[in-house]
């Protein structure tokens, strides 16, 4: 389906990632780790582990009564505000990204319960369950990192591509698009074929597979050979990324060796 990615590097991943979820009694740390590291934030809870009844091979922690926080209709019904309960959302994993660098790597719905708040039965609180999958980013990677994300806010390519350059990133506009999941244009005077396409159509969200069909033959053509170079150059920047994260561990661990 796609030849030019190589899925070695991430079945690497996966076996590494697979080995350290079905660790009970290393998600029961993590569980701890997060709980101590978000204690200051009142809107979020996670559940004590009870470790009289947990191993490597069996997680035992308090029951939680809560909401999926996907089911908007009946955290409605219950009288809490889904604008609140976003933003909590957006909040508690901004501090990790951006401050503790101890993130929770599998945020689903089903991992995510809403309760009414003990102290607060007027307000919302957030339930994290689910501690098996933990990336650590250190402090080298993740400056840089909160800075990338500033810059596409704020629209601005020369942040974008300086802090992106810190993570040894050279497409910076693919790195931020592969990061942030959104359509980001070229900058100003950038002769780049599929922004300026775009841009006179409106935008990503203003072009439809409709006006696709109403192109000549060779502006399709044209189209689908932009796209395919771009989602090949995407499965690039993936593996870099992956190389970064592999070339941090490995200076962390060659440092701790040195002292």
């Amino acid at each position: 389906m796609h030849p030019r990615f190589s899925f070695r590097w991430l079945l690497d991943e996966l076996k590494d990632t697979m080995s350290r979820e079905l660790d009970f009694a290393e998600e029961g740390k993590n569980s701890e780790k997060c709980k101590k590291d978000l204690a200051h934030l009142k809107f979020i809870y996670v559940p004590d582990v009870l470790w009289s009844c947990t191993s490597k091979r069996i997680l035992t922690t308090e029951f939680i009564e809560g909401t999926k926080i996907s089911q908007a209709t009946n955290l409605i019904d219950s009288g809490l505000n889904l604008k609140t309960i976003g933003e909590y959302l957006l909040k508690t994993f901004a501090e990790q990204v951006f401050h503790t660098g101890f993130v929770h790597a599998d945020p689903h719905p089903g991992n995510i319960l809403v309760r009414k708040n003990p102290n607060n039965k007027s307000d919302s609180q957030l339930v994290l369950l689910d501690h098996g999958l933990y990336e650590s980013i250190p402090t080298d990677i993740r400056q840089p990192l909160a800075r990338v994300w500033q810059a596409v806010v704020e629209n601005d390519h020369h942040a974008m591509k300086k802090y992106s350059s810190l993570l040894g990133v050279d497409d910076y506009r693919l790195f931020c698009i592969a990061l942030t999941q959104r359509w980001i244009g070229a900058a100003p005077n950038d002769d780049d074929f599929l922004s300026n396409f775009l841009q006179s159509h409106g935008g990503v969200k203003g072009f439809s597979r409709k006006d696709f069909k109403k192109l000549p033959a060779e502006g399709k053509a044209k189209l689908r050979t932009a796209f395919r170079d771009i989602h090949d150059q995407m499965f690039d920047v993936f593996r870099l990324t992956m190389y970064i994260k592999e070339s941090s561990q490995r200076l962390k661990s060659e440092m701790c060796g040195l002292i």
